[in-house]
């Protein structure tokens, strides 16, 4: 069964998690526990959005995605630990929190986090990952080569949290110019693969800009960060860079709605 979100903003949804639990991330974790279903520790916790992990791009901090979802990622684990990404959201009553399980290690079987039985994760291994830990010795030198996969992670997250009304926030219909007419094309297979996979390549660099772009809320960036942003934006100052994220974000959530209107019908 799909949980349900309601739309809220990136502030006002930090400004509630910050009030609740006032950065104790222990008593957030025990609160939130009957929604995690799974057990890691804290000791090395991160929520910032500029995360060291570049497969979760996007998906940590205090976000919006393309469905209007708009949630707090973080990871968290203990030494001896695989991280476990998990992230809060607003389902319009009260905070809730998810633990994806694509993309995302952690031992589905014990409910904990990689890292604390090795026997029972090599086991719980052979059958998450198919063919990568088939000859793993289910005893306690086991230790699995892990890592997250931000995309299967978020398709989880898109499929299990809905919207509250069953539609992403309502947008304004762009009105056809004067004077031209709106046409519906037929391609063949080859070339809609071709437009979704240029598509998505824009869309991966949009969103990497996005998360640099954030960084300008906390500090200014560095030249190297500078350089990895649109020639027109790099010599900004930091406060122009900061208005560029609305625009950024809507430009992000567009090219996602054109890779689904060039999606393969089965």
């Amino acid at each position: 069964m799909s949980r349900k979100f309601a739309i809220i903003t990136t502030d006002d949804l930090r400004k509630k998690i910050e009030e609740r639990w006032k950065n104790d991330n222990h008593q957030m974790v025990e609160d939130l526990q009957d929604d995690l279903k799974c057990k890691f520790d804290l000791e090395n916790f991160e929520d910032g959005e500029n995360h060291y992990n570049k497969e979760l791009a996007g998906l940590t901090g205090c976000v919006t995605l393309s469905n209007g979802l708009t949630l707090c990622g973080m990871t968290a684990g203990g030494d001896w630990e695989h991280p476990v990404y998990f992230l809060v959201y607003w389902d319009g009553k009260k905070l809730r929190a998810y633990v994806p399980t694509d993309g995302n290690p952690w031992n589905t079987t014990t409910k904990q986090a990689y890292g604390n039985d090795a026997p029972a994760d090599a086991k719980n291994a052979k059958k998450r990952y198919p063919g990568q830990y088939d000859d793993a010795e289910e005893d306690d030198d086991f230790e699995g080569d892990f890592g997250f996969d931000g995309k299967a992670i978020l398709a989880d997250i898109l499929e299990r949290i809905e919207p509250a009304n069953g539609a992403t926030p309502a947008k304004k219909a762009r009105p056809t110019p004067k004077g031209f007419q709106k046409k519906t094309i037929e391609i063949c297979e080859h070339d809609a693969c071709v437009v979704r996979h240029a598509l998505a390549q824009q869309l991966k660099r949009v969103s990497a800009e996005i998360v640099i772009l954030k960084l300008t809320k906390t500090r200014d960036l560095n030249q190297e960060e500078r350089w990895q942003l649109p020639a027109n934006l790099q010599q900004m100052s930091r406060s122009d860079l900061q208005e560029q994220i609305d625009p950024w974000i809507s430009l992000e959530m567009t090219i996602q709605g054109l890779i689904d209107t060039f999606k393969i019908e089965e």
